[in-house]
């Protein structure tokens, strides 16, 4: 595969060449992490001599998430991490949409991930300096920390908390108790509306449909930027954002979850077209795959579900079958790889998904 340039990065990256460096790091005695030196004794070949190209991860099959959920995460730390950096080592959770919580070790990817994300924000014509509200879950949950750490590389701002416990909700959601949800919701709102009230707020990270129920208590025009996470936004529902609940404001969303990472929205032109997104390549690729037979991507513009593979030194995912399914889109004349629009849960998993405030 040619290389492609990468502008946030600077620089040209092969993914072959990529993807051969971090598979040696996660299946190397010196380097590696005990889950992966141990895959490696149950495989019949050698990764680090057969893997030498992006496609040659098919080989490792599809990653079964059961283990981000039941295996201890020490042993997903690299040894080389284990002997220099122990110390900074951050475990951080999934929402648990699915049932149980997935968890992931964290280095550096998550900061790294966040300077992509300031530079997403540029595009969207966000400033760079104000307060931050950040009105979506934190505790153990990746995206508190993104916020954070937004706020400080964007001006060294005020970060301000309002945490939502989105475990508790989808159980509320689950069992039909309306009035504890709208109550729950209420009590959410009015912190919300607090610190919007007494404190020099600038811009909001939240959910799209905390969006929509702050806006019916408060006006936010006067805000300079709202950053949606970890969600899908239909065209019709984007619309409606953009012309009436956020207006003139720059809003970005972003596609996202615990696991994979951020992969921002580009921004539209004012076209209100379908939401497109692009991952933080080489470190997460989204691939839009058949169903029914997952090693194959499916055409461009044509749905399918989506397939996220990690490529990190913190971590080694591959080929990991999401809850979501998405169109492929094509990369454009600034990120020339492979993006997803029109994402949506999964049509088979319709059912289990509990979505909550996403």
């Amino acid at each position: 595969m040619s290389e492609i340039f990468q502008p946030f990065l600077k620089k040209n990256i092969d993914i072959d060449a990529w993807t051969r460096k971090i598979v040696r790091w996660h299946f190397s005695e010196e380097t590696g992490s005990d889950y992966w030196i141990n895959k490696k004794k149950q495989l019949n070949f050698d990764p680090i001599k057969e893997i030498k190209m992006y496609s040659d991860l098919l080989k490792l099959g599809e990653f079964n998430d059961e283990d981000l959920m039941k295996i201890p995460m020490d042993s997903f730390i690299p040894r080389y991490y284990r002997k220099n950096y122990n110390n900074m080592v951050r475990v951080f959770e999934t929402g648990g949409t699915l049932g149980i919580p997935k968890r992931i070790v964290d280095f550096n990817y998550r900061n790294d991930l966040v300077k992509w994300l300031s530079y997403s924000l540029d595009k969207h014509k966000f400033p760079h300096s104000g307060n931050w509200l950040h009105l979506a879950p934190s505790g153990p949950h990746v995206i508190g920390h993104t916020t954070a750490e937004l706020s400080k590389i964007r001006g060294n701002s005020l970060c301000y908390y309002v945490d939502i416990d989105t475990r508790w909700i989808k159980i509320l959601v689950k069992d039909n108790r309306n009035e504890e949800y709208k109550s729950y919701l209420n009590h959410v709102m009015s912190q919300a509306i607090n610190i919007l009230k007494t404190q020099n707020i600038s811009f909001i990270m939240t959910t799209p449909k905390l969006l929509v129920e702050l806006a019916d208590r408060f006006n936010l025009n006067c805000m300079k930027g709202i950053l949606l996470g970890g969600t899908h936004v239909s065209k019709s529902f984007y619309k409606l954002l953009k012309l009436e609940v956020v207006k003139d404001v720059p809003l970005c969303i972003n596609y996202g979850n615990t696991l994979m990472g951020i992969a921002p929205q580009i921004p539209d032109n004012n076209e209100l077209s379908e939401v497109q997104y692009y991952g933080m390549f080489p470190y997460f690729t989204l691939d839009v795959v058949d169903p029914k037979y997952p090693n194959k991507k499916v055409e461009y513009n044509k749905k399918g579900r989506v397939s996220i593979t990690v490529l990190t030194k913190d971590y080694l995912l591959p080929n990991l079958l999401e809850r979501d399914q998405a169109v492929r889109i094509k990369g454009n004349e600034e990120y020339n790889w492979d993006g997803v629009a029109d994402v949506e849960p999964y049509s088979e998993l319709k059912e289990e998904i509990i979505e909550g405030v996403y």
